[in-house]
Parts: structure tokens; sequence; C-alpha cells
């Protein structure tokens, strides 16, 4: 990879020069043996060549420093001439190469090749006009290097074998070397040229611009390792306050509809009139299920017991569920954990799971070194008080205050549960999350009171009669040091009990103190060896499901899935990057299950969509293009970045030219089959996409803006702002979609919708993943790229964007009548 910073750089620079020193003797034709003996050169006249030439470029910046000290000094006819033969040599070449660029692109009729010599030439001119900043230092860089090896390799004979890793040189591992030693010398160098020239006053004019660029080389540098990328912009506190309510919603959902009597799945989704749950379960549904839990924990809406307990129930289902050739059929009923007809295995829905079950695996390990009490716990508590009062309870606002929050749990077992009688006949949704305040808040005194019980009230007497004699250890208990904290603290405790002063009451409170730690202690055992356990069940669940058998071999692409009941590979397949089916082609390759070039066949062409250049996708929905985002890193101004931003700036655009909220994606819909229930299918914006399946239809999904707030957080949750204020945002997250279709726009007044009355699992699931993704520094991808095989081959994520002519708007597009179904709908489709 490149060096993120100037110091790698110059370090890895230093390593190269070194080693073409140190074989300089190969040029000659005779060279010493492993026993020292001189003997003939073995390697032919071309490798000696290449010698020489490395020997010649390591020396061009101390030659190019020599020859502007000595023109500015002492060589006729003056540092006018010196100075610009210098500039000349070192700009003279890209005018050369600009000249037989041009001639080449008019030979082949190219604009694209004659734009490319166009760029190619302004970037030389900033590349030179750094190297002459960096001249000076460069120079002595080059100088240290060959300096050492000649002593090294003639003198001392030590450390010829020296070496430092690019990522060692990247990370900055070992002390501060000499190169970046003589990037604080070159200031004083220029300063000292600068005081020499007093006595070369006609050279002043000349030199002073390198002595200035060489005089702020330090600044250029701490510059040039800054980003280059702005980055996303930060969200306000208030807007940060408004996404922790519509996570807090969202997890409803899953924390109401996961239950005993669906064996701890989760329904596809929940009709709110005529109220229906569709008690029905896909692999991708399953992922999310498992990652919103992930995401409840990171938000504090569950405490790490919680966590572990759901997820082995989960986990224990699904490991009875009937599977085909190691992959979970595309549809379960969840009360009868028996497969839907038709069974078959999605390969995008696979995909889907296994990125799930690795964030799952991850996140475990993660949280075997996080504090037993999850980092949130008091911000979800305070989100679950602002949802009954308004506002934080006021012990919970000094928690949210204190620096050390471990050492005011206290104040959680004086937080008041009794605010339900009041607000009996006022407010029945205050109620309900009151009764949620209230089973939150026991959660936690339980888990104080399990694994920390000096925290608890009984033992304040001891805390309030000792302290500061009762030490607690400062460093935060977790499932990899219980068994060293809790033996450190029971024998401090049992010191402390003979102390002489200690009332006798609170000694026996330090002996009961000290024999409840032994209980907690095989607590933290066993939930450590639970979490281990689900760790391991993953790379199972994983291991068995091979993506090879989805593969089709004759074109290298995935299969949109196998048909278990015929026996056979579907003939359709998934032949855009612009898809969900993405994350299974990534997972595909990096399992070594299918070739490298089965990502590099997924198409890549262009269109022209509300102004923005962007990669087409199937049917232009904003999940294609982000549903991978979830866990697959995007790279900036990568091919893939670029198509995500490229691809929401489009679908806002499309949705402000229309005066309605943006985002669309496929989605549940207003039309209703006989028996009430809503109708499902795929959305989105036409010029997006290489499919148009819905014409003339307009359906914004909120879940869509989730998603987008990884790309634009400013103006998505702007968006979902605006979503709340017309009421779509219930106590389980925001409504499936609204449906304009039906109503004309109408001039300055806003258009009428008809609002659709549910919420699907897989869309809830994206919705809280992504707020957490926003909100934590990327847990989700963090914890999907930790896993070895995904590192093993995340370079192909970092794929250039590329030059090609887009599909204009005015090419035809496959537009199929608006009740046709499209392989999307075939596939979400359900008995």
């Amino acid at each position: 990879d490149y060096p993120s910073h100037y110091s790698a750089y110059n370090r890895r620079r230093h390593r190269w020069l070194r080693g073409d020193w140190q074989i300089v003797r190969w040029i000659f034709n005779k060279v010493p043996d492993e026993s020292r003996r001189l003997v003939p050169n073995p390697i032919s006249l071309v490798s000696r060549w290449k010698i020489v030439d490395n020997l010649r470029r390591s020396l061009m910046e101390p030659a190019t420093l020599a020859l502007l000290i000595a023109g500015w000094f002492w060589l006729p006819p003056g540092p006018r001439f010196w100075t610009l033969v210098t500039l000349g040599l070192l700009f003279l070449p890209i005018y050369f190469r600009l000249i037989f660029a041009l001639i080449r692109a008019i030979a082949l009729r190219s604009n694209m090749t004659a734009r490319d010599a166009l760029g190619d030439f302004t970037t030389s001119h900033v590349s030179i006009l750094l190297n002459i900043a960096f001249l000076a230092h460069q120079a002595l860089v080059a100088i240290d290097a060959v300096v050492r090896t000649i002593v090294r390799s003639t003198i001392s004979h030590r450390r010829l074998l020296e070496w430092e890793t690019a990522t060692e040189a990247e990370l900055g591992i070992r002390k501060r070397t000499p190169v970046d030693t003589y990037l604080d010398w070159v200031p004083l160098l220029a300063i000292a040229l600068g005081v020499c020239l007093i006595w070369r006053r006609e050279a002043i004019p000349y030199a002073a611009p390198f002595l200035a660029a060489w005089c702020f080389s330090k600044l250029l540098s701490n510059w040039l390792n800054s980003s280059p990328h702005s980055g996303r912009t930060p969200i306000s506190a208030s807007e940060t306050v408004f996404l922790h309510e519509v996570a807090l919603r969202t997890w409803q959902y899953f924390a109401k509809y996961s239950n005993e009597s669906n064996h701890w799945l989760i329904p596809d989704n929940v009709q709110e009139e005529p109220y229906r749950i569709a008690e029905r379960i896909s692999p991708t549904n399953l992922g999310f299920l498992l990652n919103s839990r992930q995401a409840a924990v990171e938000f504090g809406y569950l405490t790490l017991s919680e966590f572990v307990s759901q997820t082995e129930l989960t986990l224990k289902t699904i490991l009875t569920l009937p599977r085909a050739f190691g992959h979970f059929l595309n549809w379960y009923d969840n009360l009868t954990m028996k497969p839907l007809e038709p069974q078959f295995i999605s390969s995008v829905d696979s995909g889907n799971l296994v990125a799930s079950l690795i964030s799952l695996k991850q996140g475990c390990l993660d949280l075997a070194g996080e504090p037993v009490l999850p980092r949130r716990t008091v911000e979800g508590l305070s989100d679950h008080c602002r949802m009954v009062r308004g506002r934080p309870d006021p012990h919970l606002a000094r928690l949210l205050k204190a620096k050390d929050k471990t050492a005011c749990l206290p104040e959680i077992f004086s937080i008041n549960e009794g605010d339900t009688r009041e607000r009996e006949n006022s407010d029945a949704k205050a109620i309900d999350w009151q009764h949620e305040l209230n089973a939150r808040v026991l959660a936690v005194r339980e888990e104080i009171t399990g694994f920390m019980p000096w925290y608890t009230p009984e033992f304040e007497p001891l805390r309030r009669m000792v302290s500061p004699k009762l030490a607690i250890p400062e460093k935060p208990l977790t499932l990899e040091n219980f068994a060293s904290y809790y033996q450190d603290f029971q024998a401090h405790l049992r010191e402390l009990a003979t102390h002489a002063t200690l009332p006798q009451e609170m000694v026996a409170l330090t002996y009961k103190l000290c024999n409840e730690l032994g209980a907690c202690r095989e607590r933290a055992f066993s939930l450590a060896a639970r979490l281990n356990r689900i760790v391991s069940e993953c790379s199972d669940l994983m291991r068995d499901m091979k993506f090879s058998m989805l593969m089709d071999k004759g074109r290298n692409l995935l299969s949109i899935g196998y048909d278990v009941t015929g026996q056979e590979l579907a003939k359709s397949c998934y032949d855009l990057l612009a898809s969900e089916a993405r994350t299974a082609t990534f997972l595909a390759v990096a399992r070594d299950e299918a070739i490298q070039d089965s990502w590099f066949r997924l198409g890549r062409q262009h269109t022209i969509c509300e102004k923005e250049k962007v990669l087409i996708s199937w049917t232009g929905t904003m999940f294609e293009y982000l549903m991978p985002v979830i866990w697959m890193r995007s790279h900036p101004e990568t091919l893939l970045d670029r198509a995500a931003e490229s691809a929401v700036r489009a679908q806002k655009a499309y949705g402000e030219n229309r005066n309605v909220p943006w985002g669309i994606s496929e989605a549940a819909y207003s039309a209703r089959d006989q028996s009430g229930n809503y109708q499902y299918a795929a959305f989105g914006v036409p010029c997006l996409a290489l499919n148009v399946a819905r014409s003339g239809t307009l359906v914004i999904s909120p879940y869509s803006s989730c998603l987008a707030l990884m790309v634009d957080a400013e103006g998505s949750v702007k968006n979902l702002l605006g979503m709340a204020r017309r009421k779509w945002l219930t106590d389980y997250g925001f409504y499936e979609s609204a449906d304009y279709t039906a109503f004309p726009a109408r001039r300055l007044l806003p258009r009428k919708y008809e609002l659709v009355h549910c919420w699907m699992a897989h869309h809830q699931g994206m919705s809280l993943v992504a707020i957490c993704n926003v909100l934590f520094d990327s847990p989700f991808q963090r914890w999907f790229h930790a896993e070895r095989l995904v590192q093993a081959s995340e370079l192909i994520l970092q794929e250039r964007p590329l030059r090609v002519k887009p599909i204009n708007d005015v090419q035809p597009r496959r537009v199929l009548p608006f009740g046709a179904k499209t392989r999307a709908a075939k596939l979400r489709q359900a008995t």
C-alpha cells in the first residue's frame, strides 16, 4: 500500500536506498561468494544496468541540491543561469511527455487519452513543486543511506540486515529515526545558506524561493500527513439525541417481537391495520436480528448478560433448522420451524448472514475486553428517561456528567421507578415507556449486583466508613481480567478486615462482600465461557456455508441461488457491482471459494442521473448501493465510495425535485391483496436503474435515509427529521413507507401520500445498525474487517474510480410494466 504519511515514506525509502547500495559490488565482474572468495559475477548485463540505474536515481536529490548551491555561489556564468537549468531539468520531461501523449491522442482520436494526459500534466507539476520543497531533506536522507551503507559494508560489517517492515514504518513502532531528525534540521540549513548568501547578493532573488520552501518543509509535511478528505460532516447534539430516539424506538421492534412464542426468532413483518404478524424468517432477517442485539449493547439498551442469553436462545433455535449444503433456506416458519416452499438457497441472503455472523463473532471477541457493564449503559437509561419525561432522570444527569461513571453506579439504585400511577390517566404511551425504563433499571441493577456488588446499597455503609481504604480497583472489570480482578480485590478485603480500628459490623460486612466475590467470579467465568461458545458456533455456521456451490463456473459469477427442490443452480446471475450481492461475492473471493476475477466481472457501467455520474444498479434502489456498506468499509475516493456518494446525491435531488422527502428502495406499498396484506416491490430512481421495474411510481422508504446516514449524515438526519414531523415515526421506528403514486404533485403545496402502516424486520435492522455505525464510529465495519480472511482480501475494495463513458439517459433501458415481478420481488415472495 502507499505510505500514509511523510515519515513512513522516508523510512521506507531509506531502507530501499541502503539495499541498493549494499549490492553495489555486483556491478563488477568479480563478486564474493558465501565464503568471501571472488568468483565471476553470475548476473546478466541487464541486471547490472538496473543496479547502476538505481544508484543513479538515489543520487538525484543530492546532485540537484549540489548543482543549485554550486550555481548560487561560484559556477559561471551565474546563479540565474544555473537556477533556470535546474528547473529545466526538473520540468522539461513532463512537457515532452504531454506533447507525445497529445500526438498519441490525435492518432487514436481519443478524447479520454487527451484528458488523461492533461490530468497527468497538472499532477506532475504539483509533484515537482513538492519535490523542490523537500529537496534538501531528501538529499540528507539519501546521503545518510549511502554513507551508512558504505561504512557498514566496508568498515564495521555490522547491521547489514537491519530491516523495518512497511507496517512498522507506517505505525512508527520504533523510536524516532534520523530521517525524521533531518526534517527538523532543514530549516537551519536553509537559514545558514541564506546567511552565506550575504556575500553573494546577486544570487538572493533566485535562491530565496527555494530557501523559503525548505524553511516551511516541516509544516508542509504536516499538511500532507493530514487526510485529503474532509470526512463526514458532524451532526449536532440535538440531531444526535433524535437519532438515539429513532434507534430506541426501532430496537423496540426486536425487543417486543423476538420472544419465546416464536423461538426467539423475529417476524418478517408486522402490519398495524389489520394487525398481522408474519411469523416467517429469512437468513437476512436472522442476521439483522443478531446484529441488532449487538447495536442494542452499543446503545446501552441491553446488558451483557441479556445479550448473551438472548443470542444463545436464537442460536440454539437456528441450529435445529433444516439446512441444505450448510446454507439456511430462503424462508422458515417461526412457529413450526419448518422451511417454506419452494425451498431455495438465496445467495444474497447467505452472504448477508455470513457478514452478520462475522460481525457477531468479532463483536463477541471485542466484548470480552470491554467492561462487564457496557460502556453506554447510562446513556441507554437516559434515552429511556427521555421517552417518559422528555428529559433524563436527575440521578442519570449526574451520572452523565461524571468523568468516572463506574464510581457513580450507586446512583442507579436511586432512580425513581414510581411515575406510572401519576401518568395513568393522561399518557398511555408514557406508561409503556415507564415500564420499559423500569425493566432497564432492574436489568442494570441485576448486572451490578451479580458482578460488582460493592456498588449496591447493602454495602454503602462499608464504602462510606472505610473510604478511601476500600480501594476499589481503578481498572474496569472485563471477562478477560475477572480472575485477577476478583483475586486482588479479595486479598485487599481480607487485609482490610484485620484492621484494628474497623467496627465489628463493618468487619462482618467486609467478609460478606469477600464471600460474594467468589460467586461473582463463578458468574463471570460462566459468562465468558458462554460468550466463547457463541464465537465458536458462529465460526461453525460460517464454515458450513460454502459459496463455491453457488458460483456459475462458466461465467465466474454468483448465481442468484440454488433450487433445493429441483436440485439445480439458478441460471440467472448477479452481474452488477452496484448490487446487494457484492457482499456475498466479496466473501466468496475472500474465502477462496471463487476466483478473484469474479469480483472484477461485476459490471461497472456508469450512467448520468440528476447530473451525477453514478455506477448503474439493477433497479436504482438505495439499498443496492448502501446495504453492503453496513459491514464493508468504503475507502475515500475509491470506486465504491464515489458510487455510494453519487447515488445518495442523485436520490436526494430526485426527491427534492418532486417536493417529497427523498430515499427510494424496495419496500411495501399501499396496494393490498384480498386479505388486506400490503404488497412488496422493488422501487428505485429510474435513471439509476438498468431495469426500470416500477415506472411512474413514487414510494419513499425511511430506511433508505437511515442507510444514507453512513454517507451523508447531515443531509440524511434532516430528511429523517422531516419525516418525523410528518408523524412517520412510531413506537417501533419509522413506518415502512409513504406511497405518493396515486397523488399528483401540487405546485407550492405539500404532496399528499398514503402511509404504509407496517414494519419489516430487515429494514428495521438495517436502520438500527446504520445509526449505530454513524454514532459510534462504525463498529460493524470494524468487526467485519477484524476477520483475517476479510483483511487478506480488503484491498480489492480500494479500486480506483473508472474513467468510462456513461450510459446516457437517451439510450434505451429495460422498462417493465408496473405489475411485472422482478427478480428481487420473486426472491421476496412468501407463502
